[in-house]
């Protein structure tokens, strides 16, 4: 029997059923293919006019580490692989975690958000410029100069200074070459044997959508775009797997026999919370 599974960047549709009781929130209740629900929130579609029976076309834009689907609706405007004019407000520097300063335009788009945009090339900045939309996160599209590939993962080494308690939640302190710090969830990285007073390897990007940085240790088992082979079981109609520390992790992708097979190859699309995405190979 086919078991519908999904992954990121996967067409979809669905269909509007309603409205969040305003208790607990705003926006929109939808239906996956799946029959699982998603939530369309106001304060990222509020002006994308959604109605109740509605059916909405879009694309799978994550799958946490619990399986969750996130669904990003189709731009009213903006489509991923097009360009479009911008209008600028101002230019700047950004400091990155490496030490480097990077330049950035800030620009406005078709709703009114202000988006900036890091680049390295020469470019002349007018009143308005035009961009390249990489994706659409959250209602806003993601920009980028037109041949203009900007950098922004790093292998940065931390100094790991302590182990610190907040809220019966305990972090690891990381301190980079500017002594800044940075709080790590420790639970996340239990297998990882971090040590206070040690150096920490880790994969730091800048993340566009949430206008900051994003570190992740290096996976002592897995690098991204690393080719695995496990051994898939079934919970609720989904494909899991258990990574090399025994961690229930999702496989995205559907497999195409009835069959379970006693061992299937993904790709490690990439590591999070200190967990492998695992991305089905066809078989």
């Amino acid at each position: 029997m086919s078991r519908i599974s999904f992954f990121e960047g996967q067409p979809l549709e669905i269909s509007i059923v309603g409205r969040v009781d305003p208790e607990f929130g705003h926006g929109w209740i939808a239906l996956l293919p799946d029959g699982t629900k998603t939530i369309l929130e106001d304060k990222y579609y509020a002006l994308y006019q959604f109605k109740k029976d509605q059916k909405v076309v879009g694309v799978v834009d994550r799958i946490n580490c619990a399986g969750r689907v996130y669904f990003e609706p189709e731009h009213p405007v903006y489509k991923p692989g097009n360009c479009y004019s911008f209008a600028v407000l101002g230019t700047s520097e950004k400091d990155f975690i490496d030490g480097s300063k990077e330049r950035c335009v800030t620009v406005t788009d078709f709703f009114g958000n202000t988006i900036d945009v890091v680049f390295h090339n020469t470019h002349t900045i007018g009143r308005s410029i035009s961009l390249h939309v990489k994706a659409i996160h959250k209602g806003r599209p993601v920009l980028e100069f037109p041949n203009d590939t900007v950098n922004q993962n790093f292998s940065v080494s931390f100094l790991v200074t302590c182990k610190i308690t907040e809220n019966r939640k305990q972090y690891f302190m990381l301190e980079d070459q500017g002594k800044t710090n940075y709080k790590l969830p420790a639970h996340w990285y239990k297998y990882h044997k971090i040590e206070v007073g040690g150096p920490l390897l880790c994969r730091v990007w800048y993340s566009t959508a949430k206008d900051g940085y994003r570190i992740e240790p290096m996976h002592p088992c897995y690098k991204e775009g690393d080719l695995v082979d496990v051994k898939p079981f079934i919970r609720r109609d989904t494909l899991w797997a258990r990574d090399c520390f025994g961690q229930i992790v999702k496989i995205q992708g559907n497999l195409q026999s009835a069959d379970l097979p006693q061992s299937v190859k993904c790709k490690v699309l990439r590591i999070r919370k200190g967990k492998p995405v695992f991305l089905l190979q066809n078989q």
